[in-house]
């Protein structure tokens, strides 16, 4: 469902986002919240530089799918918890972070509630470390409005009514802890890719 609704829906297909986030900016040491079922981590090519890979995720059963999923390639560390939260890893010890399909989901009236997210990925970058990710926004076509409303409504799914494309822009722009901020709309999903700097965060 996933695959599909990337591509029909929000008009943004996961290899678009494997080719432009995940294959020219994962790092050895990777965390990627909401792995969901790993398949976009089983998907790396075997040249992948990924070696040592933290799954960070509030579901324990996705934690435990993903991670029986991804042992055979990566060394994995499971973290059960959100990616609000306060993550058990060391402060620049990473060299990349993904956030795929995760902000949307998180609790707040637009994307600047969710800056925890990214302040957390920041403090566990190291300088030149990178962190990159995709988020559905606010639907400008029928369907993806009609769907969009439909996981707002259901059991708080989705929280991104609020979400648009300039403020996320805006979001990673004023955050002192990142730089060389690339950020791009494909149909209602933002990608962003952005360079942890020197400094506190």
């Amino acid at each position: 469902m996933q695959i599909a609704s990337h591509r029909f829906i929000w008009h943004c297909p996961m290899p678009l986002i494997e080719k432009e986030l995940y294959h020219p900016h994962i790092g050895e040491r990777h965390c990627e919240l909401g792995p969901g079922t790993g398949r976009t981590l089983r998907r790396l090519p075997k040249s992948t530089p990924l070696q040592e890979l933290h799954l960070v995720d509030l579901n324990p059963a996705c934690l435990a799918r993903s991670s029986s999923r991804l042992r055979h390639r990566f060394n994995v560390h499971p973290h059960e918890v959100g990616a609000l939260g306060e993550w058990p890893i060391p402060s620049g010890s990473l060299d990349s972070v993904s956030a795929t399909d995760v902000m949307h989901c998180l609790p707040g009236d637009n994307v600047f509630d969710k800056k925890g997210m990214v302040d957390n990925a920041a403090k566990v970058l190291r300088p030149g470390g990178m962190f990159f990710g995709a988020t559905f926004l606010q639907g400008h076509t029928g369907a993806a409005r009609s769907l969009l409303n439909f996981y707002n409504n259901k059991r708080n799914t989705m929280h991104n009514r609020g979400d648009t494309f300039s403020d996320l822009e805006r979001l990673f722009s004023d955050h002192p802890g990142f730089a060389n901020v690339q950020t791009k709309l494909v149909g209602t999903v933002g990608l962003w890719a952005a360079t942890r700097v020197e400094g506190d965060a």
